[in-house]
Protein backbone atom coordinates (compact mmCIF):
# COMPACT_ATOMS: atom_id res chain seq x y z
CA UNK A 1 0.00 0.00 0.00
CA UNK A 2 1.10 3.22 -1.10
CA UNK A 3 1.98 6.19 1.55
CA UNK A 4 -0.83 9.09 0.89
CA UNK A 5 0.77 11.97 -1.38
CA UNK A 6 0.30 14.57 2.05
CA UNK A 7 2.73 12.36 4.12
CA UNK A 8 4.97 12.28 1.74
CA UNK A 9 4.88 16.05 0.86
CA UNK A 10 5.19 16.32 4.77
CA UNK A 11 8.46 14.40 5.22
CA UNK A 12 9.93 16.01 2.29
CA UNK A 13 9.50 19.57 3.75
CA UNK A 14 10.92 17.86 6.93
CA UNK A 15 13.96 16.91 5.37
CA UNK A 16 14.51 19.99 3.36
CA UNK A 17 13.83 21.96 6.52
CA UNK A 18 16.58 20.04 8.31
CA UNK A 19 19.05 20.62 5.47
CA UNK A 20 18.64 24.01 5.33
CA UNK A 21 19.18 24.58 9.06
CA UNK A 22 22.49 22.26 8.81
CA UNK A 23 23.65 24.05 5.84
CA UNK A 24 23.63 27.73 7.47
CA UNK A 25 25.46 26.49 10.56
CA UNK A 26 28.48 28.69 10.51
CA UNK A 27 32.27 27.84 11.10
CA UNK A 28 35.37 29.41 13.50
CA UNK A 29 36.47 31.56 10.48
CA UNK A 30 33.01 33.65 10.22
CA UNK A 31 31.78 36.17 12.40
CA UNK A 32 29.78 34.46 15.96
CA UNK A 33 26.80 35.57 16.73
CA UNK A 34 26.87 37.91 20.24
CA UNK A 35 25.17 34.60 22.06
CA UNK A 36 27.73 32.30 21.32
CA UNK A 37 30.58 31.71 23.58
CA UNK A 38 34.15 33.18 21.98
CA UNK A 39 36.65 30.68 20.81
CA UNK A 40 39.49 29.65 23.39
CA UNK A 41 42.27 31.43 21.86
CA UNK A 42 45.97 30.77 22.58
CA UNK A 43 49.87 32.51 21.71
CA UNK A 44 52.61 30.46 20.99
CA UNK A 45 55.01 30.36 22.88
CA UNK A 46 53.15 31.19 26.20
CA UNK A 47 56.48 32.72 27.80
CA UNK A 48 59.65 33.22 26.61
CA UNK A 49 62.74 35.01 27.25
CA UNK A 50 64.85 37.24 24.84
CA UNK A 51 67.72 39.24 24.91
CA UNK A 52 67.38 43.22 24.18
CA UNK A 53 66.98 44.43 20.27
CA UNK A 54 66.37 40.60 19.63
CA UNK A 55 62.88 39.72 17.35
CA UNK A 56 60.53 36.85 18.25
CA UNK A 57 57.33 35.73 16.07
CA UNK A 58 54.41 34.80 18.01
CA UNK A 59 51.73 32.45 16.94
CA UNK A 60 47.70 32.45 17.78
CA UNK A 61 45.67 29.49 17.42
CA UNK A 62 41.64 29.42 17.94
CA UNK A 63 40.61 26.17 19.60
CA UNK A 64 37.55 24.80 17.79
CA UNK A 65 34.76 22.95 19.70
CA UNK A 66 35.58 19.42 18.04
CA UNK A 67 39.38 19.76 19.10
CA UNK A 68 41.04 20.95 16.01
CA UNK A 69 43.21 24.34 15.92
CA UNK A 70 43.50 27.24 13.25
CA UNK A 71 45.64 29.76 13.12
CA UNK A 72 42.88 32.55 12.20
CA UNK A 73 43.36 36.07 9.88
CA UNK A 74 42.71 39.22 11.39
CA UNK A 75 44.63 38.72 14.75
CA UNK A 76 45.09 41.92 16.67
CA UNK A 77 48.18 41.99 18.30
CA UNK A 78 48.83 45.10 21.22
CA UNK A 79 52.08 45.25 23.99
CA UNK A 80 51.12 46.27 27.77
CA UNK A 81 54.65 47.99 27.58
CA UNK A 82 55.90 49.42 24.44
CA UNK A 83 58.85 50.56 26.08
CA UNK A 84 59.60 46.98 27.03
CA UNK A 85 58.83 45.45 23.76
CA UNK A 86 56.45 46.31 20.75
CA UNK A 87 54.57 43.79 18.12
CA UNK A 88 53.54 43.93 14.89
CA UNK A 89 50.36 43.62 13.13
CA UNK A 90 52.56 40.15 11.73
CA UNK A 91 53.30 39.26 15.47
CA UNK A 92 57.12 39.67 15.56
CA UNK A 93 57.59 41.01 18.77
CA UNK A 94 61.07 43.34 19.22
CA UNK A 95 62.57 43.18 22.39
CA UNK A 96 63.67 47.37 23.89
CA UNK A 97 65.00 47.26 27.11
CA UNK A 98 65.05 44.91 29.95
CA UNK A 99 61.79 43.88 31.69
CA UNK A 100 58.47 41.65 31.85
CA UNK A 101 55.72 42.51 29.52
CA UNK A 102 52.77 40.64 28.21
CA UNK A 103 52.02 40.37 24.57
CA UNK A 104 47.83 40.49 24.13
CA UNK A 105 46.56 38.47 20.80
CA UNK A 106 43.05 39.37 19.71
CA UNK A 107 40.28 37.90 17.53
CA UNK A 108 36.64 38.47 17.54
CA UNK A 109 35.52 37.91 21.41
CA UNK A 110 38.73 35.39 22.15
CA UNK A 111 42.04 36.66 24.06
CA UNK A 112 44.66 34.93 24.70
CA UNK A 113 48.33 36.21 25.50
CA UNK A 114 52.04 35.66 26.06
CA UNK A 115 54.60 36.56 28.81
CA UNK A 116 58.05 37.47 27.33
CA UNK A 117 60.93 38.41 29.70
CA UNK A 118 63.43 40.41 27.89
CA UNK A 119 67.17 40.50 29.43
CA UNK A 120 70.14 42.76 29.21
CA UNK A 121 73.25 41.56 27.67
CA UNK A 122 75.76 40.78 30.18
CA UNK A 123 77.94 43.09 29.84
CA UNK A 124 74.80 45.48 31.59
CA UNK A 125 74.73 43.12 34.17
CA UNK A 126 76.88 42.53 37.23
CA UNK A 127 78.86 39.84 37.45
CA UNK A 128 78.92 37.11 39.94
CA UNK A 129 81.03 36.46 42.80
CA UNK A 130 84.05 33.88 41.11
CA UNK A 131 84.23 30.70 42.34
CA UNK A 132 88.23 29.92 44.02
CA UNK A 133 90.40 27.01 44.78
CA UNK A 134 91.33 28.79 48.34
CA UNK A 135 90.49 29.72 50.99
CA UNK A 136 88.64 26.45 51.39
CA UNK A 137 91.30 24.49 50.16
CA UNK A 138 92.17 22.47 46.15
CA UNK A 139 88.89 21.56 45.10
CA UNK A 140 86.60 23.94 46.93
CA UNK A 141 84.16 25.92 45.98
CA UNK A 142 83.82 28.37 48.61
CA UNK A 143 82.83 31.79 46.92
CA UNK A 144 85.54 34.70 46.40
CA UNK A 145 83.31 38.02 46.61
CA UNK A 146 86.53 39.37 44.88
CA UNK A 147 85.43 40.17 40.92
CA UNK A 148 86.87 38.15 38.16
CA UNK A 149 89.67 39.62 35.65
Amino acid sequence: MAAPSHVVRSSICIVAAVASILACQSDATGPRSPAEAPLALSVAPALATMGRGKELRLTASVHQPNGTSTTPAGVTWSSADETIASVGADGVVRSLKAGRVQIVAEWQASRGSSSIVVQSPVGDKPLPPCISAQPGGAGSNTPNTERCS
